[in-house]
């Protein structure tokens, strides 16, 4: 779910409100591309029937409801950058057992969302869509570069787009059904635990704490 209007961020714990502004239609053609192909490859394709894109109009003035079960909404929030200091933020909310994640929110600012260098936009787009997913920070590069790091990062000049590692790292995470809490078998465990790679809610992988079921992961605005 695409929020088309641009929205006014409150503070985090509170929803944003709409604005009278439309998101340019372009920038929400870029949004779409990006969340669906970070969803696509970081679930592993298993998910495929959930990346239908609708887009919602709210009156202006209305609060944006951003957590919503069964969904994933989308938000561009105006000075979320220069009040609250991130790129970004994600909320999710547990589903039964808090073994899966049954809806989530993601928070844009604007700033970052129209920056067109150096590959910015589309990393935050694909970073909080991991988050969406159930990937929390990296917080090194030892092993592989990944789209999950906590800070800014370019390789060849621009930051990173979802990479082989995260893909391979979807793949473990989505290939048992929700709730099989198995011990891991994957021949290359080992480099995953050195990377310090870490799922916030797929079984048998660390689980995020957080209080009434509902989760927040806020992502630094870093130098461009």
């Amino acid at each position: 779910m695409l929020i088309a209007r641009e929205t006014q961020y409150v503070r985090w714990a509170d929803d944003p409100v709409a604005l009278e502004q439309n998101v340019n239609p372009a920038t929400v053609a870029a949004q779409t591309a990006d969340f669906r192909d970070a969803f696509l490859k970081m679930t592993d394709g298993r998910l495929g029937d959930f990346t239908s894109v609708d887009l919602e109009y709210l009156t202006p003035g209305a609060v944006v409801p951003i957590r919503r079960a069964g969904a994933i909404v989308v938000a561009r929030a105006k000075d979320l950058g220069p009040v609250g200091g991130w790129s970004g933020g994600t909320w999710w909310m547990w589903g039964e057992k808090r073994t899966v994640i049954a809806g989530a929110g993601i928070m844009l600012d604007p700033g970052t969302d129209d920056t067109p260098h150096f590959n910015y936009a589309r990393h935050v787009r694909q970073h909080e869509m991991g988050h969406a997913v159930g990937f929390d920070h990296v917080d090194h590069i030892d092993i592989w570069p990944t789209v999950m790091l906590d800070h800014t990062y370019r390789v060849g000049g621009d930051h990173l787009s979802v990479t082989e590692w995260d893909m391979q790292a979807g793949r473990i995470a989505y290939q048992r059904p929700p709730g099989n809490r198995s011990p891991d078998t994957d021949p290359h465990g080992d480099q995953l635990a050195a990377s310090g790679f870490v799922l916030l809610s797929r079984p048998g992988t660390a689980l995020m704490s957080s209080p009434d079921n509902k989760g927040f992961v806020v992502c630094s605005k870093p130098g461009r």
